[in-house]
Protein backbone atom coordinates (compact mmCIF):
# COMPACT_ATOMS: atom_id res chain seq x y z
CA UNK A 1 0.00 0.00 0.00
CA UNK A 2 2.88 2.33 0.83
CA UNK A 3 4.33 1.77 -2.66
CA UNK A 4 1.00 2.69 -4.25
CA UNK A 5 0.82 5.96 -2.32
CA UNK A 6 4.43 6.73 -3.24
CA UNK A 7 3.72 6.09 -6.93
CA UNK A 8 0.60 8.25 -6.79
CA UNK A 9 2.56 11.08 -5.18
CA UNK A 10 5.26 10.85 -7.86
CA UNK A 11 2.66 10.97 -10.66
CA UNK A 12 0.95 14.01 -9.15
CA UNK A 13 4.31 15.71 -8.68
CA UNK A 14 5.26 15.10 -12.32
CA UNK A 15 1.94 16.49 -13.55
CA UNK A 16 2.39 19.58 -11.41
CA UNK A 17 5.94 20.03 -12.65
CA UNK A 18 4.75 20.02 -16.29
CA UNK A 19 2.11 22.69 -15.68
CA UNK A 20 3.14 26.20 -16.68
CA UNK A 21 1.81 29.54 -15.42
CA UNK A 22 1.16 32.39 -17.84
CA UNK A 23 0.15 36.03 -17.38
CA UNK A 24 -1.61 38.12 -20.02
CA UNK A 25 -0.91 41.79 -19.26
CA UNK A 26 -2.67 45.03 -20.11
CA UNK A 27 -0.43 47.26 -22.22
CA UNK A 28 -2.24 50.46 -23.15
CA UNK A 29 -5.32 49.28 -25.02
CA UNK A 30 -3.92 45.86 -25.87
CA UNK A 31 -3.44 42.48 -24.24
CA UNK A 32 0.10 41.13 -24.27
CA UNK A 33 0.44 38.51 -25.57
CA UNK A 34 -2.84 38.62 -27.47
CA UNK A 35 -2.45 35.00 -28.60
CA UNK A 36 -1.28 32.37 -26.15
CA UNK A 37 -0.80 28.64 -26.72
CA UNK A 38 -1.13 26.47 -23.61
CA UNK A 39 -1.77 22.88 -22.55
CA UNK A 40 -4.38 21.33 -20.26
CA UNK A 41 -3.31 21.86 -16.65
CA UNK A 42 -1.56 25.16 -17.30
CA UNK A 43 -2.58 28.18 -15.21
CA UNK A 44 -3.43 31.49 -16.88
CA UNK A 45 -3.90 34.92 -15.30
CA UNK A 46 -5.46 37.68 -17.41
CA UNK A 47 -5.16 41.21 -16.07
CA UNK A 48 -8.40 43.15 -15.70
CA UNK A 49 -9.49 46.41 -14.06
CA UNK A 50 -12.57 48.56 -13.79
CA UNK A 51 -11.27 50.54 -16.76
CA UNK A 52 -10.49 47.37 -18.69
CA UNK A 53 -13.30 44.88 -17.97
CA UNK A 54 -12.53 41.37 -19.16
CA UNK A 55 -15.25 39.28 -20.84
CA UNK A 56 -15.17 35.79 -22.31
CA UNK A 57 -16.97 35.67 -25.67
CA UNK A 58 -17.56 33.17 -28.46
CA UNK A 59 -15.71 33.21 -31.78
CA UNK A 60 -18.44 35.03 -33.73
CA UNK A 61 -18.65 37.80 -31.10
CA UNK A 62 -14.84 38.02 -30.91
CA UNK A 63 -14.56 38.35 -34.70
CA UNK A 64 -17.28 41.04 -34.77
CA UNK A 65 -15.63 42.99 -31.89
CA UNK A 66 -18.71 42.39 -29.75
CA UNK A 67 -19.02 42.12 -25.98
CA UNK A 68 -21.82 39.58 -25.34
CA UNK A 69 -20.45 36.97 -22.94
CA UNK A 70 -20.42 33.29 -23.85
CA UNK A 71 -22.80 30.94 -22.05
CA UNK A 72 -20.96 28.89 -19.45
CA UNK A 73 -17.88 31.13 -19.51
CA UNK A 74 -16.45 33.31 -16.78
CA UNK A 75 -18.66 36.29 -17.68
CA UNK A 76 -17.20 39.74 -17.02
CA UNK A 77 -14.34 40.45 -14.60
CA UNK A 78 -12.99 43.75 -13.28
CA UNK A 79 -10.02 42.28 -11.39
CA UNK A 80 -7.22 39.95 -12.44
CA UNK A 81 -8.69 36.55 -13.28
CA UNK A 82 -6.75 33.30 -12.76
CA UNK A 83 -7.94 29.90 -13.97
CA UNK A 84 -6.62 26.45 -14.85
CA UNK A 85 -6.97 25.17 -18.41
CA UNK A 86 -9.29 22.15 -18.35
CA UNK A 87 -10.54 21.68 -21.95
CA UNK A 88 -9.05 21.81 -25.45
CA UNK A 89 -11.41 24.53 -26.69
CA UNK A 90 -9.92 27.85 -27.81
CA UNK A 91 -10.82 30.63 -25.36
CA UNK A 92 -11.74 34.07 -26.74
CA UNK A 93 -11.87 37.23 -24.63
CA UNK A 94 -12.18 41.01 -25.02
CA UNK A 95 -11.95 44.23 -23.06
CA UNK A 96 -15.55 45.43 -23.18
CA UNK A 97 -14.48 49.08 -23.10
CA UNK A 98 -11.84 48.91 -25.83
CA UNK A 99 -12.63 45.95 -28.10
CA UNK A 100 -13.36 48.47 -30.87
CA UNK A 101 -9.69 49.44 -30.65
CA UNK A 102 -8.65 45.81 -31.06
CA UNK A 103 -8.20 44.99 -27.36
CA UNK A 104 -8.95 41.28 -27.46
CA UNK A 105 -7.12 37.99 -27.24
CA UNK A 106 -7.32 34.24 -27.59
CA UNK A 107 -5.92 31.26 -25.74
CA UNK A 108 -5.27 28.26 -27.98
CA UNK A 109 -5.36 25.04 -25.97
CA UNK A 110 -3.21 22.23 -27.32
CA UNK A 111 -4.35 18.65 -26.95
CA UNK A 112 -2.47 16.59 -24.37
CA UNK A 113 1.19 16.38 -25.35
CA UNK A 114 0.77 18.58 -28.42
CA UNK A 115 3.38 21.17 -27.55
CA UNK A 116 5.95 18.55 -26.58
CA UNK A 117 5.40 15.91 -29.27
CA UNK A 118 4.00 17.54 -32.41
CA UNK A 119 7.21 18.85 -33.97
CA UNK A 120 6.63 17.84 -37.59
CA UNK A 121 5.62 21.38 -38.64
CA UNK A 122 7.38 24.58 -37.56
CA UNK A 123 8.19 28.18 -38.53
CA UNK A 124 4.85 28.79 -40.22
CA UNK A 125 4.24 32.19 -41.81
CA UNK A 126 1.19 33.22 -43.84
CA UNK A 127 0.96 36.35 -46.02
CA UNK A 128 -0.53 38.60 -47.22
CA UNK A 129 -3.34 39.17 -44.72
CA UNK A 130 -5.96 39.86 -45.92
CA UNK A 131 -5.47 37.73 -49.02
CA UNK A 132 -7.26 38.24 -52.32
CA UNK A 133 -5.98 35.97 -55.09
CA UNK A 134 -3.02 34.13 -53.52
CA UNK A 135 -2.08 32.87 -50.05
CA UNK A 136 1.67 32.47 -49.53
CA UNK A 137 2.90 30.00 -46.91
CA UNK A 138 6.37 29.24 -45.60
CA UNK A 139 6.99 26.41 -43.11
CA UNK A 140 9.39 23.61 -42.28
CA UNK A 141 8.79 19.86 -42.07
CA UNK A 142 10.92 17.59 -39.92
CA UNK A 143 10.18 14.52 -42.08
CA UNK A 144 8.57 13.43 -45.34
CA UNK A 145 4.83 13.41 -44.72
CA UNK A 146 1.35 13.84 -46.20
CA UNK A 147 0.28 17.48 -45.81
CA UNK A 148 -3.26 18.80 -46.07
CA UNK A 149 -4.17 22.50 -46.18
CA UNK A 150 -7.81 23.59 -45.97
CA UNK A 151 -9.96 26.65 -45.37
CA UNK A 152 -12.50 26.28 -42.57
CA UNK A 153 -15.45 28.62 -41.98
CA UNK A 154 -16.08 30.17 -38.58
CA UNK A 155 -18.85 27.64 -37.95
CA UNK A 156 -16.40 24.78 -38.46
CA UNK A 157 -17.29 23.75 -42.04
CA UNK A 158 -14.53 22.94 -44.54
CA UNK A 159 -15.10 25.28 -47.49
CA UNK A 160 -12.01 24.48 -49.58
CA UNK A 161 -9.29 21.86 -49.76
CA UNK A 162 -6.18 23.68 -51.02
CA UNK A 163 -3.41 21.08 -50.72
CA UNK A 164 -3.33 17.31 -50.20
CA UNK A 165 0.07 15.88 -51.12
CA UNK A 166 3.20 14.24 -49.80
CA UNK A 167 5.90 16.82 -49.11
CA UNK A 168 9.58 16.27 -48.43
CA UNK A 169 11.56 17.18 -45.33
CA UNK A 170 12.84 20.76 -45.17
CA UNK A 171 11.62 24.29 -45.88
CA UNK A 172 8.36 24.57 -47.83
CA UNK A 173 7.26 27.62 -49.82
CA UNK A 174 3.74 27.51 -51.22
CA UNK A 175 1.73 30.00 -53.27
CA UNK A 176 -1.89 28.81 -53.16
CA UNK A 177 -4.67 30.32 -55.25
CA UNK A 178 -7.76 31.45 -53.39
CA UNK A 179 -10.85 29.68 -54.83
CA UNK A 180 -12.70 32.11 -57.11
CA UNK A 181 -16.08 31.08 -55.69
CA UNK A 182 -15.07 31.77 -52.08
CA UNK A 183 -17.05 34.56 -50.42
CA UNK A 184 -15.01 37.35 -48.74
CA UNK A 185 -14.79 36.85 -44.99
CA UNK A 186 -12.79 35.38 -42.12
CA UNK A 187 -11.63 31.76 -42.23
CA UNK A 188 -9.32 29.36 -40.45
CA UNK A 189 -6.36 28.19 -42.51
CA UNK A 190 -5.88 24.64 -41.23
CA UNK A 191 -2.72 22.65 -41.87
CA UNK A 192 -2.44 18.96 -41.07
CA UNK A 193 0.53 16.64 -41.33
CA UNK A 194 0.17 12.87 -41.59
CA UNK A 195 -3.55 13.21 -40.84
CA UNK A 196 -3.06 15.14 -37.58
CA UNK A 197 -4.04 18.79 -37.26
CA UNK A 198 -0.86 20.70 -36.63
CA UNK A 199 -1.61 24.40 -37.06
CA UNK A 200 -4.60 26.70 -37.45
CA UNK A 201 -4.49 30.41 -38.30
CA UNK A 202 -7.28 32.96 -38.47
CA UNK A 203 -7.07 34.76 -41.83
CA UNK A 204 -9.29 37.06 -43.86
CA UNK A 205 -10.13 36.86 -47.54
CA UNK A 206 -11.11 40.00 -49.42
Amino acid sequence: MKKIYTLLFVCISLMSARATSYTVSIVGTSFSPNTLTVSIGDVVTIQSTGSHPLAQVDLATWTANGTATVSGGWGTKTADYTFTISTTSTIYYVCTNHVGLGMKGQIVVAASGLKENFTMLSNLSVFPIPASETINLNYSLSENTLVGISLISLNGQKVASLVNEVQLIGIQQKAISVPTDLAPGVYFLQISANGERMEERLISIK
